[in-house]
């Protein structure tokens, strides 16, 4: 009987221990699931976010392009009536001195226009190439206008992001040493403003310093700002220069 008893309670301890084995790897299972759920939810919250960022960007970019592809379209729209009138000239010409057919004379106005010139077509008669006195010039012009006219769409695309870029960096101790102008240990707004526009080249350091020149020339009474007595002290002081003037000349 006692027998029976201890292999009883051993089968039973069996039992207790797989029903307790069992309930931690559960709850190892489902501590592990929950961190793959919140890795999986900080993962997919992190590509949305760099998805989003990148739709901005695209965006922007499409945006950017639609506009300096509008703004070239607007400059050949704006040059066609001109294109056409030095077309047509130069199918009329070539067709009635030179015996070209219109494919030829297309040919040989694009070719001047684009400063090409193979020279496999060239004025042979007289009148010809009187017309083309006049017209390689004035067809090379409106060439080198429209192309003008587009790199500046790409220069002020390139110097506005670099607006941009600037505007968005950190502001640098070697920065603050620039600004200070005047050596007083802090930067003033007028200094802030005179670094920033010469810097981004909207204004020359030489406009700047005349500027200055006439500013201390306006402030008489070296308060460092403008007002009605240094304007009075300006009218006296003209008048005292010219009877200074009349008094030396007699």
């Amino acid at each position: 009987m006692k027998g029976v008893r201890n292999r009883s309670s051993r089968r039973l301890m069996k039992i207790f221990d797989t029903i307790k084995n069992d309930n931690e790897s559960d709850q190892i299972s489902d501590g592990i699931t929950a961190n793959s759920t919140s890795a999986y939810s900080a993962s997919t919250s992190y590509l949305e976010s760099l998805s989003k960022n990148d739709d901005g960007k695209l965006l922007t970019m499409n945006q950017d392009e639609k506009s300096i592809i509008n703004q070239i379209g607007s400059i050949f729209v704006s040059q066609l009536p001109v294109l056409c009138l030095i077309l047509s000239l130069a199918i009329f010409f070539g067709k009635k001195f030179e015996g070209w057919c219109t494919a030829t004379s297309i040919y040989y106005c694009w070719t001047t226009l684009a400063t090409v010139g193979y020279g496999d077509y060239s004025p042979q008669s007289q009148p010809m190439r009187l017309f083309a006195v006049f017209f390689i010039p004035f067809s090379v012009a409106i060439a080198g206008e429209m192309i003008g006219r587009i790199a500046t769409i790409f220069a002020n695309r390139e110097e506005a992001r670099a607006e941009q870029r600037f505007l968005a960096r950190e502001l640098t101790m070697q920065d603050l040493i620039v600004m200070d102008t005047d050596n007083s240990g802090e930067v003033s707004f007028n200094e802030f403003l005179t670094f920033m526009l010469v810097t981004m080249q909207k204004v020359e350091q030489d406009t700047v310093d005349e500027l200055k020149v006439v500013f201390t020339g306006l402030n008489l009474d070296g308060s460092g700002t403008i007002k009605k007595d240094d304007l009075i002290l300006a009218v006296k002081k003209r008048k005292e220069q010219k009877l200074g003037n009349r008094t030396a000349r007699k």
